[in-house]
Formats: structure tokens, sequence, C-alpha cells
């Protein structure tokens, strides 16, 4: 689904779950800055978008981020090595939820919590 990371990561891992892999050791990424626009040079086919949050789904070391022009996973090292240059203008928080825990329609509370929405 286009423009939903949340969901989407959600949907990506039932499908993981439902091919019988574990994501007991899986964690939902979101990330946000202080400027309320979160800046990712490489996502939608090389253009630059600005969000208010980004969710992606961190498992066994790798990124899965489905608005990633690419069509595999990459490490961890990799995705931060690649976005963390632009996104340090932009004062980043990174919030780290474990998957049990991660419920897309809580995100608003996510971004209150860490104090984005007021």
């Amino acid at each position: 689904m286009r423009g939903n990371c949340g969901v989407n990561i959600e949907l990506l891992g039932n499908k993981f779950k439902e091919a019988g892999i574990s994501m007991g050791s899986a964690k939902v990424l979101l990330m946000q800055t202080a400027s309320g626009a979160t800046y990712f040079p490489e996502v939608r086919g090389g253009h630059a978008t600005n969000w208010l949050f980004h969710v992606v789904l961190e498992y066994e070391g790798l990124i899965f981020d489905l608005d990633y022009p690419y069509p595999e996973a990459i490490s961890f090292q990799e995705y931060f090595g690649r976005h963390i240059p632009a996104w340090t203008a932009y004062n980043l928080s990174l919030t780290v939820i474990p998957w049990e825990e991660y419920n897309p329609k809580k995100i608003p509370i996510y971004l209150k919590a860490n104090g984005e929405l007021e």
C-alpha cells in the first residue's frame, strides 16, 4: 500500500509469521525529527521525500523498507550509512518498538510521547 509505511510494515511482518518465521527478535524502527519533516533522499525511485515520520522493520540486522527503491533488504549499517548524513541537520530521533508491541494505529501515540504532536 503506497504511502502507508506503518501498515505496510505490519503486513510484511505478518507475512513473515505466516511463513513460520519467528518474529521474536524483530523490531519496528520509527524515525522522526524535531523539525517535523524527515528527509529520505533515496526513497520513491530516488526522489527525496519529506515525511513527519517513517517506519521500517529490522529483522536480524537487516532493514526492510518498502518505500526504498531497491528490491532487497539491506544491512542496518548500510541503511543508516546512506541516510544518516542527510538526517543530521534534522535532529533525527529513533524509537525502537519490539515487534510484539507494534500497532500502526498507535503511531500518533508514539509521536506524542516523543514530543512531535502537542
